[in-house]
């Protein structure tokens, strides 16, 4: 283990060089004649930059103090390219927010973490400034929330775990579950099946803490359409069409025989198997995304001793 920190920090220290460069200072006032030496230049608008630059633009190592304007107070430290911040760098946001990570284009983009004020945290992925790809959200109520992102929202397959103990794994689109996805809720029920909006809809099963069951559609979280209900020994006790929550055209009650509960248990087993998984899948990144986090967190800590 003592090997690899040190090959760590060897690596760490050799790709830094640039950034350590010793350079001569800048002559003059004329910022657009400087070149491969360390200057200041300060703006009317109380905006400065204080580090290095070439053909007459901030770039390499650099600290930026925003001016007036929205980011009046705000500072970046890390690496600039043709006066705009690229590669790596810290914001730091006058509210206390603070981003450590990657830039292109003078926008957050690639992989970093961005601590709020408040305590909210995100470590993952971003593009052109907005949250996009594989990333794990921890809000300050202790929600948390692991998967994928698109435009600064959940899209695609995450698992949401809430601090009272309830969980959803399964799909989302703009922000919301929709597609095939399973909840877990604090009290014990479980649902399976499809969502649309943040809400069960289409086919699914919810199966009660006190083992009782409900096989069928779904509208808005409520029972829609064909379903039936089962109590805790496997028997059917009420089918038919719903609406709305509401069973309003009961179908009649058949003798429940091994044989003629097959085809509804074979149904429901492969339901069952089919969502089981798809969490086992939901874990697995999970598992991923934990180890990634851990390795970028060894190279920060590493990176910081090296910077003081």
């Amino acid at each position: 283990m003592k090997y690899i920190l040190s090959l760590l920090v060897f690596v760490l220290m050799f790709g830094s060089a640039y950034a350590q460069r010793n350079l001569p200072a800048c002559l003059g006032t004329n910022t657009l004649q400087w070149n491969f030496c360390n200057g200041t230049a300060t703006w009317p608008n109380g905006q400065s930059y204080i580090g290095e630059w070439k053909n007459g633009q901030a770039d390499g190592q650099g600290t930026l103090i925003y001016g007036d304007g929205p980011f009046k107070g705000g500072k970046y430290i890390g690496q600039f390219s043709n006066n705009i911040q690229s590669g790596r760098g810290t914001y730091t946001v006058a509210n206390g927010d603070k981003y450590v990570g990657e830039w292109k284009d003078g926008k957050i983009n690639g992989q970093g973490t961005y601590t709020f004020a408040d305590g909210e945290k995100y470590v993952g992925a971003y593009k052109d400034g907005k949250r996009d790809g594989k990333g794990t959200n921890t809000y300050r109520n202790g929600d948390i929330y692991v998967g994928e992102w698109k435009d600064g929202k959940y899209n695609g397959q995450g698992t949401y775990t809430f601090a009272n103990g309830e969980k959803y794994v399964g799909a989302y689109k703009d922000g919301k579950r929709d597609g095939k996805g399973t909840n877990n809720y604090r009290n014990g029920d479980i649902y399976v099946g499809e969502w649309k909006d943040g809400k069960a809809n289409g086919q699914g099963i919810v199966t009660y803490a006190d083992g009782k069951k409900y096989v069928g559609g779904f509208k808005d979280d409520n029972f829609h359409m064909q379903g039936t209900e089962y109590a805790s020994n496997g028997s059917i006790t009420r089918q038919g069409i719903w609406t709305n929550g509401f069973l309003t055209t009961s179908a009649p009650v058949p003798q429940v025989t091994a044989s003629s509960a097959q085809p509804i248990n074979s149904e429901r087993d492969r339901l069952t198997a089919e969502f089981a998984a798809e969490i086992k899948k939901r874990e697995e990144l999970e598992r991923q995304l934990s180890e990634s986090n851990k390795r970028k967190k060894i190279l920060s800590e590493l990176d910081s001793l090296l910077r003081r």
